[in-house]
C-alpha cells in the first residue's frame, strides 16, 4: 500500500507546489508571527483549491494561516501537509471545527523543533567536519 494511494493527481499538484513554496517560508520572519507569513504562502494552492466557491471561508483560511508560527523548517511541510487535509476537510464538512487546525499546528512546532533542531543542527555540525576532512586531500582545480 502506497502513502499517496487515496491522493488525487489534483491534490498531487497541490502538494508540490506547497513543498516548493515551503523553500520561502522564513523569507519574510517577524517578530509577530515568525514563519507565519510564509506557511500562509505555502498553503495559498490548497485555501485557493479548496475555498475557490466561498470567498468568506478562503478569507479565513488566510487569517487562520498568518498567524504564529515557528519551528524548524525541514519538520514544517509535515505540519503544512496535517493543516492542508484539514482545510480540505474543513472546506467539506459544515460542522467541522476550524479552530482546531490551529491548535494542532501550535502543538506540533515544539516537538518538531526538537526533533528537527536535534537532526538538522546537532548532527550537521558534528558530522560536516568529518565530511570535509578529506576535501583538502583531493585534486582540485586550485591545484593546478
Amino acid at each position: 500500500m502506497k502513502l499517496m494511494n487515496n491522493v488525487s493527481k489534483e491534490e498531487k499538484k497541490l502538494i508540490r507546489k506547497m513543498f516548493w513554496r515551503s523553500g520561502a517560508m522564513y523569507a519574510s520572519v517577524n517578530p509577530v508571527t515568525m514563519g507565519g507569513g510564509g506557511f500562509c504562502y505555502s498553503m495559498i494552492p490548497f485555501i485557493n483549491h479548496f475555498y475557490k466557491d466561498n470567498e468568506e471561508k478562503r478569507r479565513e483560511a488566510l487569517a487562520r494561516h498568518v498567524k504564529y508560527f515557528s519551528t524548524t523548517i525541514p519538520m514544517a511541510s509535515f505540519v503544512m501537509g496535517i493543516a492542508g487535509s484539514m482545510e480540505k476537510e474543513n472546506s467539506e464538512k459544515t460542522d467541522f471545527d476550524a479552530g482546531s487546525i490551529n491548535s494542532i499546528k501550535l502543538s506540533l512546532m515544539g516537538p518538531l523543533a526538537g526533533i528537527g533542531d536535534s537532526l538538522f543542527w546537532a548532527y550537521g555540525v558534528l558530522l560536516q567536519p568529518d565530511l570535509q576532512s578529506d576535501l583538502p586531500m583531493q585534486e582540485t582545480c586550485l591545484h593546478h
